[in-house]
């Protein structure tokens, strides 16, 4: 959804699943507007999107994944100075049902490498 630009957002997911996984705050919590959006240089039309928005001082990357298993890295020099606090949310490797939810602090010199599967994707939540 992050990586969508149309005013109207909407998921193709069966509601009770959305009330027990861990995107429900990550939705909920999700902005409707930006203030910036970023296409990063691994963006690949019709194989890659690879996007970052911001709303405020919060950053909100994001990546939709085509036909192919990968894995990225992806710098995060988009962000301004100062330590940030990341939710990470990408695909379970042990199964394409489950979401992996990793905490962690990074600043604008780090970067993650993570392995998209086919039709995979991630979302990072970076606060200050």
């Amino acid at each position: 959804m992050l990586t969508f630009t149309s005013p109207f957002m909407c998921l193709g997911v069966n509601p009770e699943k959305l009330l027990i996984s861990p995107i429900q705050e990550m939705i909920v919590q999700m902005p409707t507007t930006w203030d910036e959006t970023i296409v990063l240089p691994q963006s690949k039309i019709g194989e890659l999107a690879v996007f970052t928005r911001k709303k405020g001082k919060t950053w909100y990357p994001s990546v939709l994944n085509g036909e192919h298993e990968k894995t990225l890295n992806i710098n995060f020099s988009f962000l301004k100075s100062g330590t940030y606090h990341a939710t990470v949310m990408c695909d379970n490797e042990n199964s394409s049902e489950n979401i992996k939810v990793i905490n962690k602090n990074y600043d604008k010199t780090n970067a993650i490498t993570v392995r998209v599967p086919s039709g995979g994707g991630f979302v990072v939540k970076f606060i200050k």
